[in-house]
């Protein structure tokens, strides 16, 4: 019976990493979710821009305010599709603990929690979560 038990504790924390890697990725993939939406937002800001300038110069009408609290937006926007970036990024250049599943830096060698070396058994590197960056448009 040693060795189901084996086995089973081998499938639970395969499950367990598991269940923690997909949570990673489902935070991520919100993150990035959110940008999209922001850079729509900003997208229909833009738009928005435009309409004001061409009714301000075929109406002659001074749409100045309007549009320079729209630029004041967009900026704001800017700004937070850019923290939501290095949110992403630094999600993505760490390496969780095969044992104890802690956040560690890529350039780690071992667990900051539980001390476990995080190079797998045949001494190669741990694997790290790919680098993206999402750039903002320019228009």
């Amino acid at each position: 019976m040693n060795k189901i038990d084996e086995l089973f504790n081998k499938a639970k924390a395969v499950a367990n990493a598991a269940g923690k890697k997909t949570g990673e990725m489902v935070e991520t993939s919100k993150l990035k979710l959110q940008v999209v939406q922001m850079n729509s937002d900003i997208d229909k800001i833009y738009k928005r821009i435009g309409e004001l300038t061409y009714s301000q110069a075929r109406n002659h009408i001074d749409a100045n305010r309007e549009i320079e609290a729209a630029m004041a937006e967009i900026d704001k926007m800017y700004q937070e599709v850019e923290a939501l970036n290095i949110k992403i990024n630094n999600a993505q250049q760490m390496v969780k603990c095969g044992n104890c599943g802690a956040a560690n830096s890529i350039e780690a060698i071992f667990c900051s929690r539980c001390g476990k070396s995080l190079n797998d058994e045949s001494g190669s590197a741990p694997v790290a979560y790919v680098d993206v960056n999402i750039e903002k448009e320019e228009i």
